[in-house]
Protein backbone atom coordinates (compact mmCIF):
# COMPACT_ATOMS: atom_id res chain seq x y z
CA UNK A 1 0.00 0.00 0.00
CA UNK A 2 1.46 3.29 -0.76
CA UNK A 3 0.90 6.43 1.42
CA UNK A 4 -2.01 8.08 -0.31
CA UNK A 5 -4.19 4.95 0.14
CA UNK A 6 -2.99 4.42 3.75
CA UNK A 7 -4.06 8.58 4.11
CA UNK A 8 -7.51 7.66 2.32
CA UNK A 9 -8.30 4.76 4.60
CA UNK A 10 -7.96 6.79 7.60
CA UNK A 11 -9.52 10.10 6.42
CA UNK A 12 -12.74 7.37 5.93
CA UNK A 13 -12.42 5.70 9.15
CA UNK A 14 -12.61 9.17 10.74
CA UNK A 15 -15.67 10.46 9.01
CA UNK A 16 -17.42 6.89 9.67
CA UNK A 17 -17.12 7.23 13.15
CA UNK A 18 -17.89 11.05 13.14
CA UNK A 19 -21.16 9.84 11.04
CA UNK A 20 -21.58 7.15 13.48
CA UNK A 21 -20.93 9.17 16.48
CA UNK A 22 -24.46 9.20 19.17
CA UNK A 23 -25.59 12.96 19.34
CA UNK A 24 -28.02 14.52 21.37
CA UNK A 25 -30.54 17.64 21.74
CA UNK A 26 -31.65 18.49 24.66
CA UNK A 27 -34.43 21.64 24.43
CA UNK A 28 -36.49 23.16 27.38
CA UNK A 29 -38.25 25.56 27.60
CA UNK A 30 -40.26 27.44 30.96
CA UNK A 31 -41.89 30.21 30.82
CA UNK A 32 -39.41 32.95 29.28
CA UNK A 33 -36.66 30.83 29.95
CA UNK A 34 -35.15 28.82 26.78
CA UNK A 35 -31.97 26.08 26.81
CA UNK A 36 -31.19 24.11 23.83
CA UNK A 37 -28.27 21.95 24.57
CA UNK A 38 -26.20 19.52 22.02
CA UNK A 39 -24.30 16.00 22.97
CA UNK A 40 -22.01 14.48 20.81
CA UNK A 41 -20.52 11.18 22.78
CA UNK A 42 -19.61 12.16 26.42
CA UNK A 43 -19.28 16.49 25.48
CA UNK A 44 -22.14 18.46 26.07
CA UNK A 45 -22.31 21.88 24.77
CA UNK A 46 -24.68 24.43 25.72
CA UNK A 47 -25.96 26.24 22.58
CA UNK A 48 -28.99 28.69 23.58
CA UNK A 49 -29.04 30.39 26.86
CA UNK A 50 -31.39 33.62 26.52
CA UNK A 51 -29.36 36.19 28.26
CA UNK A 52 -31.80 39.15 28.51
CA UNK A 53 -30.68 42.02 27.21
CA UNK A 54 -30.89 46.14 28.00
CA UNK A 55 -33.85 47.54 26.51
CA UNK A 56 -32.43 50.92 24.65
CA UNK A 57 -34.54 53.89 25.51
CA UNK A 58 -35.87 55.95 22.98
CA UNK A 59 -33.21 58.32 22.95
CA UNK A 60 -30.55 55.68 22.76
CA UNK A 61 -32.06 54.30 19.93
CA UNK A 62 -30.94 54.98 16.50
CA UNK A 63 -33.77 56.17 13.79
CA UNK A 64 -32.93 54.44 10.57
CA UNK A 65 -34.93 55.94 7.16
CA UNK A 66 -37.03 53.59 5.96
CA UNK A 67 -35.80 53.08 2.21
CA UNK A 68 -38.26 50.28 1.34
CA UNK A 69 -40.85 49.04 2.66
CA UNK A 70 -40.93 45.39 3.08
CA UNK A 71 -43.68 42.79 3.19
CA UNK A 72 -43.88 40.70 6.23
CA UNK A 73 -44.45 37.26 4.36
CA UNK A 74 -45.73 34.75 7.10
CA UNK A 75 -47.21 31.53 6.85
CA UNK A 76 -51.12 30.84 6.25
CA UNK A 77 -52.87 28.35 9.10
CA UNK A 78 -53.38 25.92 6.13
CA UNK A 79 -49.74 26.09 5.76
CA UNK A 80 -48.43 25.58 8.61
CA UNK A 81 -50.70 22.66 8.88
CA UNK A 82 -49.18 21.40 5.25
CA UNK A 83 -45.63 22.34 6.76
CA UNK A 84 -46.19 20.15 9.69
CA UNK A 85 -47.93 17.08 8.29
CA UNK A 86 -45.75 17.07 5.17
CA UNK A 87 -42.54 17.08 7.25
CA UNK A 88 -43.53 14.39 9.60
CA UNK A 89 -44.84 12.01 6.71
CA UNK A 90 -41.42 12.38 5.31
CA UNK A 91 -39.56 11.68 8.44
CA UNK A 92 -41.77 8.27 9.47
CA UNK A 93 -39.31 5.95 8.30
CA UNK A 94 -36.13 7.90 10.00
CA UNK A 95 -37.80 8.72 13.29
CA UNK A 96 -37.42 5.23 14.31
CA UNK A 97 -33.81 5.82 14.64
CA UNK A 98 -34.24 8.74 17.04
CA UNK A 99 -34.46 7.42 20.45
CA UNK A 100 -36.68 9.86 21.97
CA UNK A 101 -36.19 9.85 25.59
CA UNK A 102 -38.64 12.12 27.05
CA UNK A 103 -40.76 14.35 25.42
CA UNK A 104 -43.16 17.06 28.02
CA UNK A 105 -45.34 19.69 26.73
CA UNK A 106 -47.58 21.69 27.99
CA UNK A 107 -49.50 24.96 26.09
CA UNK A 108 -51.68 27.12 27.60
CA UNK A 109 -53.53 29.23 24.88
CA UNK A 110 -55.42 32.37 25.89
CA UNK A 111 -55.82 35.67 24.59
CA UNK A 112 -57.63 37.85 27.22
CA UNK A 113 -60.43 40.02 26.22
CA UNK A 114 -60.40 38.20 22.55
CA UNK A 115 -62.02 34.62 22.86
CA UNK A 116 -61.93 34.10 18.94
CA UNK A 117 -58.80 34.56 18.28
CA UNK A 118 -58.02 32.09 21.61
CA UNK A 119 -60.08 29.54 20.31
CA UNK A 120 -58.93 29.62 16.50
CA UNK A 121 -55.36 29.28 18.01
CA UNK A 122 -56.47 26.63 20.60
CA UNK A 123 -57.95 24.71 17.65
CA UNK A 124 -54.88 25.51 15.49
CA UNK A 125 -52.60 23.39 18.55
CA UNK A 126 -54.75 20.91 18.89
CA UNK A 127 -54.50 20.17 15.25
CA UNK A 128 -50.32 20.05 15.18
CA UNK A 129 -50.19 17.92 18.68
CA UNK A 130 -52.86 15.35 16.81
CA UNK A 131 -50.83 15.48 13.48
CA UNK A 132 -47.45 14.87 15.14
CA UNK A 133 -47.92 12.80 18.45
CA UNK A 134 -49.11 9.37 16.18
CA UNK A 135 -45.94 9.45 14.05
CA UNK A 136 -43.55 10.19 17.41
CA UNK A 137 -45.67 7.44 18.96
CA UNK A 138 -45.45 4.87 15.57
CA UNK A 139 -41.42 6.02 16.07
CA UNK A 140 -41.15 4.07 19.36
CA UNK A 141 -42.44 7.29 21.78
CA UNK A 142 -43.70 5.45 24.83
CA UNK A 143 -43.66 8.22 27.65
CA UNK A 144 -45.09 11.34 26.87
CA UNK A 145 -46.94 13.77 28.85
CA UNK A 146 -48.46 16.42 26.63
CA UNK A 147 -51.34 18.42 27.26
CA UNK A 148 -53.17 21.82 25.15
CA UNK A 149 -55.76 23.87 27.41
CA UNK A 150 -57.11 27.23 26.41
CA UNK A 151 -57.37 30.00 29.10
CA UNK A 152 -59.82 33.44 27.85
CA UNK A 153 -58.62 35.55 31.01
CA UNK A 154 -54.72 34.87 30.89
CA UNK A 155 -52.04 35.43 28.01
CA UNK A 156 -50.21 32.14 25.88
CA UNK A 157 -48.14 30.06 27.51
CA UNK A 158 -46.26 26.70 27.22
CA UNK A 159 -43.45 24.66 28.79
CA UNK A 160 -41.38 21.79 27.10
CA UNK A 161 -38.76 19.47 27.77
CA UNK A 162 -37.71 16.46 25.30
CA UNK A 163 -34.74 14.80 24.82
CA UNK A 164 -33.31 13.29 21.84
CA UNK A 165 -30.81 10.82 20.39
CA UNK A 166 -29.87 9.80 17.40
CA UNK A 167 -26.69 9.04 15.08
CA UNK A 168 -24.96 12.10 13.23
CA UNK A 169 -25.94 10.73 9.91
CA UNK A 170 -29.39 10.52 11.03
CA UNK A 171 -29.84 14.21 12.34
CA UNK A 172 -27.97 14.98 8.85
CA UNK A 173 -30.79 13.35 7.03
CA UNK A 174 -33.67 14.91 8.90
CA UNK A 175 -32.06 18.34 8.33
CA UNK A 176 -32.15 18.02 5.05
CA UNK A 177 -35.86 16.23 4.91
CA UNK A 178 -37.26 19.58 6.65
CA UNK A 179 -34.92 21.49 4.38
CA UNK A 180 -36.47 20.44 1.06
CA UNK A 181 -39.91 20.59 2.52
CA UNK A 182 -39.56 24.17 3.73
CA UNK A 183 -38.00 25.09 0.33
CA UNK A 184 -41.15 23.40 -1.41
CA UNK A 185 -43.37 25.61 0.57
CA UNK A 186 -41.71 28.61 0.19
CA UNK A 187 -41.61 28.60 -3.67
CA UNK A 188 -45.33 27.43 -3.55
CA UNK A 189 -46.38 30.53 -1.48
CA UNK A 190 -43.90 33.22 -4.01
CA UNK A 191 -45.63 31.80 -6.76
CA UNK A 192 -49.47 32.46 -5.01
CA UNK A 193 -48.18 35.89 -4.56
CA UNK A 194 -47.12 36.73 -8.10
CA UNK A 195 -50.55 35.21 -9.31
Amino acid sequence: MTWWQILLIVVAAIVLLILLLPIGVDFKKSGDNISLTARAGFIKLKLFPVNKKKKKTPSEKKERPDKKKSRKRTLTFSQTIELIKSGAKSIKSVIKAVNISKFDCHIIVGFPGDSVKTALCYGTACACVSSVMPLLEEGGLKKYDVSVDSDFDNPTTSDADVRARALLCVFIIIFFILLLKFLKLRMRQKREVRK
